[in-house]
């Protein structure tokens, strides 16, 4: 009598096998759009997304911010890009509104110069906040934001 191997028992087991598995991370890009990111400085966040979306392997969810969020696009490449903005700056606002979206980010990229302020507390949970600057910022992230340079 033959025995099945035990990948055939497996397949018809109701028990969940151990697998390799990598669950794909929600990405929140908020982009700086104030006046005081100037082109080199917008040109310098463009690459950022794109290299943000190479290393996620999916789309993201992109929103442009100064004193206001812009309404969020879906993003596959760089093409698709579209910032707005040129006014007041206030990173928190893309923040929030990257955590107040339907579907929440597991990571929320924020690409900016880092002449704005910056949330007093870490709110968001087990999810990750990254700040990207693209020049020596004048204000510093607090420690409950992983910070990065990009100049």
């Amino acid at each position: 009598m033959s025995r099945a191997s035990a990948r055939a028992r497996a397949r018809t087991s109701e028990s969940l096998m151990p697998s390799l598995y990598a669950p794909l991370p929600e990405v929140a890009i908020v982009v700086d759009t104030s006046g005081s990111m100037g082109d080199e400085d917008l040109t310098r966040a463009v690459s950022e997304v794109a290299g943000v979306l190479k290393a996620a392997g999916r789309s993201a969810t992109l929103y442009s911010v100064d004193a206001a969020a812009s309404a969020p696009i879906k993003i596959k490449s760089v093409a698709d890009v579209r910032l707005m903005g040129g006014g007041g700056t206030d990173m928190r606002v893309g923040i929030r509104a990257a955590f107040a979206a339907k579907h929440k980010p597991t990571t929320v990229i924020v690409i900016t110069d880092g002449d704005t302020a910056w949330p007093e507390t870490r709110y968001w949970g087990t999810a990750t906040v990254v700040a990207c600057l693209v020049r020596k910022p004048w204000h510093q992230p607090p420690a409950h934001i992983m910070t990065v340079e990009a100049f």
